[in-house]
Formats: structure tokens, C-alpha cells, sequence
């Protein structure tokens, strides 16, 4: 299967309404379009949902935010707003950090169990040596 089967091409004449350019990872920079432009994007396409992997949809109000949302998954694609986005990944990131946090209390529990055993094995030997020098002293 050649790449122009997996991901046709839709030729569109278009203004780029925004350019989104991410420092840290090139591959995720964005070129935003406006709604007409991408409901004309979706009309374009011949195979169905397989077309586009994802763009950004730049609404001209934000008011109009959840109506493209709902036209969009009414068509069987995926939508989130950038909102979502945020609240999922800072699920995530709490996810994360309680579970670093209890591998963490579990870490100084453990450490804490080892010290005393430790202190416990010195003081034990310590009194077993006096006693045996005590013994030693008595014959």
C-alpha cells in the first residue's frame, strides 16, 4: 500500500488564517483554518473519516465553539476543545504525581523499617558482647 492510499491528498485553495509553532516538539506545529474552510475541507474529501488525520478549526466566536463541535461529531469525527485537552492532561499529570507521591511514602517506610532493624541489630549485638565479657569476668 503506497503512502498516496493511506493518506490522499485534497488539493484546497486556501488563506492560512494562523500558524501555531511548537518550541519543543517541530512535529506538532499547526496551521489553524477557519470553519467554512474546513467544512469545505471535509465536503472535498472522497474516502470518508480516514482522510484527515486532525487540524484545528479556529471558530469566529468563541460562542460558536460547542454548535462546530457538535456539527463536527454529528459527522462522525472527532472533536475536543482545548479545554478538554487541558482537563485530560492534568488528569494525567495527577495521575502521575500521586503515584510517584505513594511510590515515595512507600520508599521511606521501607527505609525507615531497614534503619530500625539495623539500630536493633547493633544494640542486640552491643549487650551480647557485654554480657559475654560479664561471663568472662564472673569465671
Amino acid at each position: 500500500m503506497s503512502t498516496k492510499q493511506v493518506f490522499p491528498t485534497v488539493n484546497v485553495k486556501a488563506k492560512i488564517t494562523g500558524l501555531l509553532k511548537n518550541q519543543s516538539v517541530s512535529f506538532l506545529d499547526s496551521i489553524g483554518v477557519s470553519d467554512k474552510l474546513s467544512a469545505d475541507m471535509m465536503k472535498t474529501m472522497t474516502s470518508g473519516k480516514s482522510c484527515s488525520l486532525s487540524y484545528i478549526i479556529i471558530p469566529g466566536s468563541l460562542n460558536k465553539i460547542n454548535g462546530i463541535k457538535k456539527a463536527v461529531e454529528k459527522k462522525g469525527y472527532t472533536a475536543q476543545t482545548n479545554n478538554e485537552i487541558e482537563s485530560q492532561l492534568n488528569t494525567y499529570v495527577s495521575i502521575a504525581s500521586t503515584a510517584l507521591g505513594m511510590l515515595s511514602g512507600i520508599s521511606l517506610l521501607v527505609s525507615s523499617i531497614m534503619i530500625g532493624i539495623v539500630l536493633y541489630m547493633g544494640v542486640v549485638e552491643r549487650t551480647k558482647k557485654k554480657l559475654d565479657i560479664e561471663v568472662a569476668r564472673c569465671l
